[in-house]
């Protein structure tokens, strides 16, 4: 897969395209295109949000880390839904493995994760109180 031909199929027309190739940087673990997908969260197609979102989750902490900046860059739509939605079911699913096993790096990854997650919810908050003073 050429650097060129995802891009092409992360700008295609047809959304089907888009999600599939979302979809397949995930599954390939191409940390490479975290940006493109932290992009394609915010796209006009439900699909290709959702699959851009969980290609994130994929890649670990780095991935997630760019949910995390989403929370923070965004102040509402479909983006910003999509986001945290994703980003609440990865800490639910990271808390119970974590809970379940004695595996200490699922417990390291979770444990990076709700860090990164409280320090975004931190600054998002923050903000949110300046902008009210």
């Amino acid at each position: 897969m050429t650097d060129q031909r995802v891009k092409a199929f992360m700008n295609h027309n047809d959304w089907e395209i888009r999600a599939m190739m979302a979809r397949a940087v995930g599954e390939l673990g191409l940390v490479e295109y975290i940006p493109m997908l932290k992009s394609a969260v915010g796209d006009s197609s439900w699909w290709v949000r959702h699959h851009s979102a969980y290609s994130l989750t994929a890649l670990e902490v780095d991935g997630f880390a760019a949910l995390c900046e989403i929370l923070r860059e965004e102040r509402m739509g479909n983006k910003l839904q999509m986001a945290h939605q994703v980003i609440q079911e990865e800490l639910e699913k990271g808390k119970q493995q974590a809970a379940a096993t004695q595996d200490v790096e699922k417990q390291l990854q979770y444990n990076q994760k709700l860090h990164l997650y409280h320090k975004s919810y931190r600054k998002t908050i923050s903000t949110v109180a300046a902008l009210e003073r």
